[in-house]
Formats: C-alpha cells, sequence, structure tokens
C-alpha cells in the first residue's frame, strides 16, 4: 500500500504497488500547485525572480516568446551584437530612426520584431535587431 510525503501527500509506492496514470496526475496537479504559490507568496514578498533563455530569430514580423507570467523588464542581447537592450512596464524599445516598437513586454512574456524601414531607395533592418534569421538572442526576464 503506498505511504504519502508528509508535507504535499505525494503518492511513494511500494514495489508490490500497483499504481495508475491518474495517481501521477495527482501527484504532478500537487506540486504544479505548489510552486504556483510560492511563486505568488516570493512576487507578494517583493522578491524578484529572474528566468534566463534564448532563442533563435526567425525574421517574423511579430513574435512572442512565451514565459508563462508578465515580466516587469527583460534584458535582451543578439549574439553578434555587443549591446544589450531593456524593455520596462512603463515602455518598449523603439527603432532608433523609424520608432517601430521593436521590443515590449505582453501578459506571458515578451513580443520580438523583425522589420525594416525605407530612406529613398534603400531599405534598412530596424534596430535594435531582436528577431534577425538564425541568430541567437539572449535574454533575462525579471518577474
Amino acid at each position: 500500500m503506498a505511504q504519502y510525503t508528509p508535507h504535499y501527500g505525494l503518492h511513494q509506492w511500494e514495489p508490490e504497488d500497483s499504481f495508475l496514470r491518474e495517481d501521477f496526475n495527482q501527484d504532478l496537479a500537487r506540486i504544479d500547485t505548489a510552486l504556483a504559490e510560492k511563486a505568488d507568496a516570493a512576487l507578494l514578498e517583493g522578491k524578484c525572480g529572474i528566468v534566463t533563455g534564448t532563442y533563435t530569430g526567425d525574421d517574423t514580423l511579430e513574435r512572442e516568446i512565451q514565459l508563462g507570467f508578465r515580466p516587469r523588464a527583460v534584458l535582451l542581447q543578439e549574439q553578434t551584437q555587443a549591446a544589450a537592450i531593456l524593455a520596462v512596464e512603463e515602455g518598449p524599445v523603439q527603432e532608433e530612426n523609424s520608432g517601430k516598437v521593436m521590443l515590449k513586454l505582453t501578459e506571458h512574456g515578451f513580443q520580438v520584431k523583425y522589420d525594416t524601414y525605407q530612406i529613398l531607395a534603400n531599405s534598412y533592418i530596424c534596430k535594435p535587431y531582436t528577431n534577425r534569421a538564425g541568430k541567437v538572442y539572449f535574454y533575462a526576464a525579471f518577474q
């Protein structure tokens, strides 16, 4: 007969126990709930969490990087560029010549953009770069 952990009531099977998929789903739901409660409590206490990661640009006009939460700020850097950019709740990062929004916070992460602009007959890629095809981007998102 399975025993249960003292804090979250997770199954602790004995070698002779049979178990069901529902048992695993129940345990995973308890773990998910406990983690969410801890994260919410940390936010209420004013603690800042940081999530880091990478993505590879794909030249799409607008692309959302899903984090599962609304960040307070995102620091983004293209691997081949020296300068990093920072988007905060109060405002997005705009392109230096055209004013197009290149990085902004969303409800579930942040949105990046690949776009161009024209000056006379010349076409230019909007800067700062946030979604150029094949380029690796590093980010730090602050909760």
